[in-house]
């Protein structure tokens, strides 16, 4: 809705819009007074403009990143956890599953980005660091000795816990 809102006109003689569009090349009027002339109310275009920014990012935030990113974290976790237990065909699902969640996130953000502008942008990279964060958790389960690996401290071993 607020797509088509951002398209509303005011009330106005367009007649005398085109006039301020000729005062403003002849240096008759200033840029404000001409914009304040035109059919467009800029001030509910603004209004309207910020509120969309803030609904990406909000749909960055609440949906792509708690939503698709920390489930694909947790996802990650119990691969780790479970690796001994599953078949080879069930770590494999677990994986594309993975994967088309990341490439979703991917492609939320990246259209979220190009609408929403630099706010988006910053939410976009934390989500892009949960995805690179949970691709090495990943790829860690089926290296590490024990398939767990921590960000700080790397592979972690068991073994040494249960004693």
């Amino acid at each position: 809705m607020a797509d088509q809102r951002q398209w509303v006109y005011e009330e106005k003689d367009s007649r005398e819009a085109m006039q301020a569009r000729d005062d403003i090349l002849f240096g008759k009027i200033g840029m404000d007074a001409a914009i304040s002339m035109e059919l467009a109310d800029q001030d509910q275009h603004d209004y309207i403009m910020n509120v969309g920014r803030r609904h990406y990012v909000g749909v960055l935030f609440i949906r792509v990143f708690l939503g698709n990113v920390m489930s694909m974290w947790l996802q990650a976790s119990f691969l780790a956890l479970t690796f001994d237990h599953e078949t080879q065909e069930g770590r494999m699902k677990l994986v594309f599953s993975m994967v088309v969640s990341a490439l979703q996130a991917m492609r939320r953000c990246h259209s979220a980005v190009a609408k929403a502008g630099t706010a988006a942008f910053v939410v976009a990279f934390l989500i892009f660091v949960f995805i690179i964060w949970t691709a090495v958790k990943v790829f860690k389960a089926f290296s590490c000795p024990d398939h767990l690996w921590n960000l700080t401290t790397g592979c972690v071993d068991l073994s040494a816990s249960s004693q």
